[in-house]
């Protein structure tokens, strides 16, 4: 009975603390509408332009970089000047994209903006969303009314990145892009593949070219002679007499844009934050990928695993800039999602051959500089050495050796250590869910007390454990020490990615949240601990400041927060003289 008097209490305090929540989100949306100065509207950035202006040879691209080809390397993009970091690449719209159908986004299905409060959904699949009339009007005329049904029997969901092929077919069917023959350039892989891939990708393209035939009015539409055949450059004899001839055309052509983007379709990410379940004053950063696009200019850089350029995102805008200096007949690489700073080589390999058909004999695989960072990735999963607190490697099968000082260690030293630390870090979790912060904080600091015994310093599960104890501290208000564990877990993100990366701008801009919080509630402000938060502050918001100028700009999310939270801290400090 008692156990069931507690479940009791526990689910009527869930629902109590809900309610609070719900309250409190129609609190703050009277406040946006009836606040006038807040400046809550739909309006976009500006778009940015590439430096030094567009090529006119290279679409999107700017003039200070080119299209090359040989047959050793196929096509490929150099800089034909000295290029500095920070400066912009490319700007390219994307040829065609898709929402990700697994995700629930707040993303226009027409132009890939935040549709914010207010969307417009289609009123025949509702699950279609528009950011405004103008986007809903552009979609129905065009591509959505072969879309529709597809929506509404929930196929799109099914058939994965073959939407993004519908998709292109929708788009040089429907308007006059004259981009088609960028995209049928684009690498297939057809004779790299297996067989049986090639044909279940077959399969595929010839569902979709009877869903298009029975399901909508497209073949009856479309007069392919005018589109697409007629945009082709090199105009080639197709006989498309016989309604037969036209579905096979068609089941080729999206065939060739399947098999096109295994290798060419690119990512839409936004970086989202997202109020913690527990407790509104905490927001967790996250990048999430949001869409799939074609993006046929950008698609001609080769890949690197240490990429001299970086990729953002406005709407489906794709801009890129690069992360360091790039000199006159250097290639400007990409990376296809194999970074030497986050896999190690073995595993960046398999990747790239298994998805895009190439073994990578890019620097960070080949030169020899690259492989001492082999072992500095290491150790972010290594053990501790007892006799140095070095790293310890596990390229031995039944033993461990010192990279810093060669000991050799038996493999299962720390084994009752570390499963004591994940049963206290296990049990902290549950505290959390259940509210039990006191409890977490407890558990936790056993947890990171264990985990710094067996672990490296740099250890990613330390950095995780500092990482929720701030969390946990941040939940109760204790906004001092949660300030503390996010400056010493901080120092692992800047170790492995660099003092100077978009990772530690991120975590910068969290740290920046708190703070904040701190500074906004605190009474006792003139104390030391008030006055060395409010120069910290200071000093990690010019810092990312700094990083996000040069990694991205005025269009990221990161930006304008960083932006407002400067404001925030400028009217604080009118009142101290730091």
């Amino acid at each position: 009975m008692s156990r069931l008097c507690s479940c009791i209490r526990k689910v009527h305090k869930r629902l109590q603390r809900q309610m609070n929540e719900i309250t409190s989100r129609i609190s703050r949306m009277k406040d946006n509408v009836n606040d006038t100065d807040t400046t809550n509207t739909t309006e976009f950035p500006s778009q940015p332009e590439v430096t030094y202006g567009e090529n006119p040879h290279f679409r999107s691209a700017s003039t200070a970089i080119e299209l090359k080809q040989t047959p050793e390397k196929g096509r490929y993009v150099v800089a034909n000047r000295d290029i500095k970091r920070g400066q912009i690449l490319f700007v390219e719209k994307a040829f065609a994209f898709v929402p990700l159908s697994h995700v629930q986004t707040d993303i226009c299905y027409h132009c890939c903006r935040s549709f914010g409060d207010t969307p417009i959904p289609c009123t025949e699949c509702v699950n279609s969303m528009y950011c405004n009339i103008d986007c809903w009007n552009e979609a129905c005329s065009s591509y959505h009314r072969w879309e529709c049904p597809g929506n509404q029997m929930s196929l799109w969901p099914q058939i994965g990145i073959a939407y993004l092929a519908v998709r292109m077919l929708f788009k040089y069917t429907t308007n006059d892009d004259n981009r088609l023959d960028e995209v049928q350039e684009l690498v297939t892989n057809f004779s790299k593949l297996p067989p049986c891939d090639v044909i279940s990708y077959g399969v595929t393209a010839i569902m979709l070219m009877i869903y298009l035939s029975k399901y909508t009015d497209f073949f009856k539409v479309v007069n392919f002679k005018e589109c697409p055949i007629s945009k082709f450059s090199n105009n080639f004899n197709c006989d498309l007499a016989t309604e037969d001839n036209e579905r096979l055309y068609v089941s080729s052509l999206l065939l060739r844009h399947i098999l096109q983007l295994i290798s060419n379709g690119h990512a839409i990410t936004k970086l989202n934050a997202v109020a913690d379940k527990n407790k509104n004053k905490l927001l967790i950063q996250q990048e999430d990928r949001i869409a799939t696009a074609i993006y046929p200019s950008a698609s001609m850089m080769n890949h690197s695993c240490d990429p001299n350029i970086i990729n953002s995102f406005l709407g489906g805008t794709l801009i890129t800039k690069a992360t360091r200096d790039i000199a006159a007949g250097e290639e400007v690489f990409n990376c296809y999602g194999a970074d030497y700073r986050r896999m190690l080589r073995r595993d960046r390999q398999e990747k790239m051959e298994s998805q895009y058909c190439f073994k990578c004999d890019c620097a960070a695989c080949t030169k020899p500089e690259y492989e001492e960072y082999e072992d500095i990735l290491k150790k972010f999963t290594a053990m501790k050495c007892p006799e140095c607190s070095g790293p310890l490697s596990d390229n031995c099968h039944s033993s461990l050796y010192c990279i810093d000082c060669g000991a050799t260690v038996y493999n299962n030293i720390y084994n009752h250590t570390l499963s004591r630390a994940q049963f206290h870090f296990t049990k902290a979790e549950f505290n959390i869910e259940n509210e039990e912060y006191e409890d977490a904080i407890i558990s936790l600091k056993e947890c990171l007390f264990l985990r710094k015994e067996a672990l490296y310093k740099y250890h990613e599960d330390i950095a995780a454990t500092m990482d929720l104890l701030a969390k946990v501290y941040a939940i109760m208000g204790q906004w001092l020490n949660s300030i503390s564990y996010l400056e010493h877990s901080i120092v692992a993100v800047e170790e492995k990615y660099g003092s100077s990366s978009a990772e530690v701008c991120n975590e910068l801009n969290k740290l920046t949240d708190i703070c904040l919080q701190y500074l906004q509630e605190e009474s006792n402000t003139s104390s030391k601990f008030y006055k060395n938060v409010l120069k910290k502050t200071r000093r990690y918001l010019n810092r990312a400041q700094e990083i996000i100028d040069l990694t991205y700009g005025p269009w990221n999310e990161v930006y304008q927060e960083i932006a407002v939270k400067k404001k925030i801290l400028s009217s604080i400090l009118k009142n101290f003289n730091v």
